[in-house]
């Protein structure tokens, strides 16, 4: 038996900042004593370093150089807030001065559902050459990966850019144990192999789709640039928010076309707007249900809507 060296199919250096320093516009890389690696700097990086920012580290690739950044900031105060509330095919966010925004992500739920089909097509079409099916295959989930980053990376930032400019905290949705939920499995008797085994709750299509689900990479993306920006940042449990009526507090009825209604004040209106008031009601002790409620964008006529 002759095994095959190891090959390192992923190379990848991670360097400190002892072993960095910044230099007319290149960084220098110590490789050894009195031999240095110069690497030109992006726009955007030297934006960064103009800013005062502190180059903390570098990962090198064989064709990249990712340099990370940090830089002390100072969290303000918020004169008002944003809600946000994150689907499959859109984030919608309400501001506590009334303005509804609906980021339309539904290329991103389209995207997903042809990544699926594509992959499995290309299992069938090269299922007798594992080499070609790999690069296959990884080409088409770095395209995809891709296109997920671009699009988070455009919402988030557009969300982050909001809140700095107008003096915003930002209140988003805990979903923690989203998917640990969705995997969840239960004893029971397989008919295939005739045992008592774990057994999947929800099928498998609703966890594939929730698997898939871009959630978590998003309020990655969201977090860290609002606290770059000094922007307060307060995560909430969301169970609830889109079935309980912003007004009365009572149960909503749910209707199509993501539509929900309460029968006891006749509040009617979309149940990711509602979802979004529910959260900004978090904010502030003075918003919680009650009769002696102020009069806020919680249920601002211009949020809110009273059937007939």
């Amino acid at each position: 038996m002759n095994p095959k060296p190891p090959k390192a199919r992923r190379l990848a250096a991670k360097i400190g900042n002892q072993a960095l320093k910044v230099d007319k516009g290149t960084v220098r890389v110590a490789l050894k004593p009195r031999e240095w690696l110069y690497v030109p700097l992006h726009k955007r990086a030297l934006e960064f370093i103009e800013a005062g920012c502190k180059l903390r580290s570098a990962i090198l690739t064989p064709n990249t150089v990712h340099l990370t950044f940090s830089r002390d900031v100072n969290e303000v105060e918020p004169r008002g807030w944003v809600a946000i509330d994150v689907n499959e095919d859109n984030v919608t966010l309400v501001t506590s001065d009334g303005e509804v925004k609906v980021h339309d992500l539904s290329r991103l739920k389209r995207a997903g559902y042809g990544y699926f089909a594509k992959r499995r097509a290309i299992q069938r079409m090269y299922r007798a050459d594992r080499r070609v099916l790999g690069k296959a295959l990884s080409r088409l989930s770095r395209n995809y990966q891709n296109l997920v980053s671009s699009e988070l990376h455009r919402v988030s930032a557009a969300i982050a850019k909001l809140c700095r400019e107008r003096g915003y905290g930002l209140i988003v949705e805990d979903l923690r144990g989203l998917r640990d939920n969705v995997n969840v499995k239960v004893k029971g008797f397989n008919p295939y192999s005739g045992k008592i085994q774990p057994m999947p709750v929800r099928s498998k299509e609703l966890k594939r789709r929730l698997n898939n689900w871009w959630f978590k990479r998003f309020l990655s993306q969201l977090e860290y640039k609002a606290k770059w920006e000094g922007v307060k940042v307060k995560a909430v449990n969301p169970k609830g928010s889109s079935t309980t009526c912003p007004i009365c507090g009572s149960k909503l009825k749910p209707y199509p076309n993501g539509q929900v209604a309460c029968r006891s004040c006749s509040y009617y209106g979309d149940r990711h707007v509602t979802a979004c008031l529910i959260l900004l009601k978090t904010s502030d002790v003075t918003l919680r249900f009650g009769v002696e409620r102020p009069p806020n964008v919680a249920v601002s006529p211009a949020l809110t809507t009273r059937a007939g």
